[in-house]
């Protein structure tokens, strides 16, 4: 079973400043989840090490999942951090192109003759009429 899906269904609660819910933890600082996942990885040190021959505890299990719903979570807005930075900087090297653009067309203009941007000048406003 999905582990949100398993979190959700049974009401997992995750202790940060209170009592919060799986959605809740989308608006906690990762700084927040990182001590949640901290304090949750050294309950699951305490109880001993992994072994294929004896069975975890249900306590044992839901600490597990609680650790890999956080990971995920954190995963997941790491990603959008990223995705936004990298929309930043496509939206910045958009405008510097389009400003650059306008500088040549600038140029361009200041290096036409007189005559022909006058010709230019009324043509755009025959055109209007």
């Amino acid at each position: 079973m999905d582990i949100f899906k398993y979190a959700v269904k049974n009401k997992k609660r995750f202790n940060y400043k209170g009592i919060c819910t799986v959605e809740d933890l989308y608006d906690i600082p990762l700084s927040g989840l990182d001590k949640m996942y901290g304090e949750l990885k050294k309950q699951q040190k305490g109880f001993g090490e992994d072994s294929l021959l004896n069975k975890k505890s249900s306590e044992e299990k839901e600490v597990s999942i609680k650790i890999e719903i956080i990971e995920n979570i954190v995963a997941d807005r790491l990603a959008d951090i990223d995705k936004a930075k990298k929309a930043q900087q496509t939206r910045d090297r958009n405008r510097r192109i389009a400003e650059i653009i306008a500088d040549k067309e600038d140029a361009a203009l200041h290096e036409m003759s007189l005559e022909d941007l006058k010709a230019m000048l009324t043509s755009d406003v025959a055109d209007d009429e």
